[in-house]
């Protein structure tokens, strides 16, 4: 576990506020993404997927915007649970715009995994690595130098790790 200074906690609890709410459960998260895909069909969403980078399996899936986040564990031992959030994701990508870090990794890796994503089924993509990548082709261009140059929040991946 990461030891933060006094600075860096009081920096932390002065953003708490700002952060988005984080839905961990998974019934209640994927009820959420099944709102998300008819709530407001032209607001764009978030979709992450985060996988172990030795074996290759998802731990977990990201979806949200500015005011709700839902993370979910990646059920391993459970195809209905791995299903239901399948679904989910899968109705969602097909109603709002979509927003991807990386997107050629993430859908690679969602369709790996039985996910019926394709850019195709998408009604609209957009991949923050792909725009910094034209914009700035000089820098490097993974979410954290992204989010150093014109992101207002730290690190995600540090944070989980002290803030969770």
């Amino acid at each position: 576990m990461l030891e933060l200074t006094p600075a860096q906690k009081d920096a932390l609890d002065a953003l708490r506020p700002l952060l988005p709410g984080i839905v961990t459960d998974r019934d209640a998260g994927v009820e959420y993404i099944e709102r998300l895909a008819v709530a407001d069909p032209d607001a764009p969403v978030c979709v992450d997927l985060e996988w172990n980078p030795e074996t290759g399996v998802p731990t977990l899936i990201g979806v949200g915007n500015d005011r709700r986040v839902v993370q979910l564990a990646w059920p391993t031992d459970d195809r209905d649970g791995q299903d239901r959030i399948r679904y989910a994701v899968e109705g969602l990508v097909g109603s709002v715009p979509v927003i991807y870090h990386n997107a050629i990794a993430d859908i690679k890796k969602m369709r790996e995994y039985g996910f019926k994503v394709h850019p195709a089924t998408h009604r609209e993509i957009q991949d923050t690595m792909l725009a910094d990548a034209v914009l700035e082709s000089e820098e490097a261009h993974d979410r954290e130098d992204l989010n150093r140059r014109p992101g207002k929040f730290p690190d995600w991946k540090l944070l989980r790790h002290v803030a969770p």
